[in-house]
């Protein structure tokens, strides 16, 4: 069984960094060399479409005994079709590569949406907390103490005062299932984020 004492410390942290370390997270990171691996890929698919041109130089003797000469020649090879379109490797290639960045760019736009809106939850519930224990639960703390005086005094009955303090019990309730809930947000926001868990900024 676990713990301890719930509390709702703001983290030392700001949304810009979260929103920077969502973009640096592994998957981020596979996802724009994947890009830059399709990218590569058509650029060498379109380099394919101009010809592979073979220059040689030979050098040799020809003709009969000594009247033979030394020559020296010259060899150009061009392949043919001389220029080869190579449409269906480009189309391939540009085909990965829009995928690749059409992922890419829905990923990182998921997971800094993801981040804004739990770093949006997380002050609502800050927010809450705050206005629990500062004002809601002193407030009732004090009319349940006018309550029993009441009560004592024989001003108010038992029925009263058992209300009184149900209201009391309830706010005390919502603030530790604030609390819980806050420390959850937190959580998730640093998970979405790809925060480190340890505490330390990475």
């Amino acid at each position: 069984m676990a713990t301890g004492e719930l509390s709702a410390q703001r983290p030392g942290y700001s949304l810009d960094a979260l929103l920077a370390s969502a973009d640096n997270q592994p998957r981020a990171g596979a996802l724009a060399a994947r890009e830059t691996s399709a990218a590569a890929r058509l650029k060498l698919e379109r380099a394919s479409t101009y010809p592979d041109v073979t220059v040689g130089l030979n050098v040799g003797r020809e003709g009969p005994g000594s009247a033979r000469e030394r020559l020296t020649t010259l060899t150009l090879s061009v392949p043919l079709p001389l220029f080869k379109r190579n449409s269906t490797g480009i189309g391939a290639a540009q085909t990965e590569l829009t995928q690749v960045q059409i992922e890419r760019q829905a990923a990182q736009r998921d997971a800094r949406a993801s981040v804004s809106s739990l770093w949006t939850r997380l002050a609502s519930l800050e927010d809450r907390i705050r206005r629990l224990q500062e004002s809601v639960l002193p407030a009732l703390a004090d009319n349940q103490q006018l309550s029993v005086k009441s009560q004592q005094a024989g001003q108010i009955g038992l029925l009263e005062l058992i209300v009184v303090s149900r209201q009391s019990l309830d706010a005390r309730r919502d603030l530790i299932d604030a609390l819980a809930d806050y420390q959850s947000t937190r959580i998730a926001l640093e998970l979405a984020a790809g925060w480190p868990q340890e505490g330390t900024q990475p």
